[in-house]
């Protein structure tokens, strides 16, 4: 669903006032910004120009809040729709790593609601107040904005990658041969996207994010845990959580393996794309037992394993996030 642009709102408060455009020129305003089109914003209110007289000046402050007010109105309405757009992504994968952008989204949320609060609750309001007010709804806007792109040019445009491991394995150095060969065709791959793609936007800001889901088939760990080296690294500080009944020691055990494949992926991946000029952001899930969800990108692979290999996975999926 395409959305209405934050930035034409915040564009109509900085310049109803203080430049008389006319309906033509704000309807080839919105078919411009559509494009989008980078818009230079006037730096000043309107009750903060030179006025005649008090009461012109005062009747402008009015203007400017009734204005503040319809932009954040409008503001809403964008995080709504921001909002139903990542919760789409989310029905269809519940991992998806759209839902690190809820955070953002309901923290400025919060932040617009703080100001139309204070503005409703100030007698009089201030000017430098509605100064303030303006400049922290331009950082606003430039934040959803942002989500937005992220999710039309990066969160839809994944790239995965995944390893099976051996039983009781979870270092990348216990991979087969093949596989890790596989997982380094991979990272060079990424390196050959970001150098493309940063010589066409060198001033952007970029972010890559790695998520990694490790899985474990259903085998239990046979030798008591103090004699067994495995056991003693997956529990590590965590001796005291661990249960004592059978079936729910071996479900917490391999819940660990799997989340130890996952960072295992994660760190492999961090060390190999260290040297681009990108933030590398990661994050680890482990879902144990628990049936792979994630579509194979080779399944020619469990051909000469065992039946219970395809459970034994770590998929990895990588976004390259840009800030505009």
């Amino acid at each position: 669903m395409k959305y209405f642009s934050f930035k034409f709102f915040l564009f109509i408060f900085f310049v109803a006032f203080s430049c008389k455009i006319t309906q033509k020129n704000t309807e080839e305003s919105i078919v411009e910004e559509t494009k989008p089109k980078e818009i230079i914003i006037a730096d000043t209110l309107s009750s903060d120009r030179l006025l005649p007289n008090h009461k012109s000046r005062k009747i402008a402050l009015k203007e400017d809040i009734y204005t503040i007010n319809e932009t954040i109105r409008e503001a809403f309405e964008v995080i709504k729709i921001t909002r139903q757009r990542i919760n789409r992504k989310l029905k269809l994968d519940t991992n998806h790593l759209a839902k690190s952008l809820l955070p953002i989204l309901d923290n400025t949320e919060k932040e617009i609601i703080e100001i139309k609060q204070k503005i409703a609750n100030s007698n009089p309001v201030y000017l430098n107040d509605l100064i303030k007010y303006s400049k922290l709804l331009v950082e606003y806007s430039k934040q959803i904005d942002n989500l937005n792109a992220n999710l039309d040019n990066t969160f839809d445009k994944a790239w995965q990658i995944d390893a099976i491991f051996g039983r009781s394995k979870y270092k990348i150095s216990n991979l087969s041969e093949d596989e890790e060969k596989s997982l380094l065709n991979f990272v060079e791959n990424i390196k050959i996207f970001y150098n493309e793609e940063f010589k066409k936007n060198p001033n952007k800001k970029w972010k890559i994010k790695i998520q990694t889901i490790g899985y474990t088939d259903t085998t239990g760990f046979i030798k008591p845990h103090k004699k067994n080296k495995l056991i003693k690294e997956l529990i590590k500080g965590m001796e005291d959580e661990m249960p004592q009944e059978s079936r729910a020691k071996r479900l917490f055990l391999n819940k660990r393996l799997s989340l130890f494949r996952a960072n295992s992926m994660n760190e492999f991946f961090k060390k190999k794309l260290s040297k681009l000029n990108a933030i590398i952001e990661s994050e680890n899930i482990g879902m144990g037992e628990n049936v792979p969800s994630n579509k194979i990108t080779n399944k020619n692979k469990f051909d000469n394993m065992d039946k219970d290999a395809w459970k034994r996975i770590a998929v990895s999926n990588f976004y390259v996030i840009f800030y505009l």
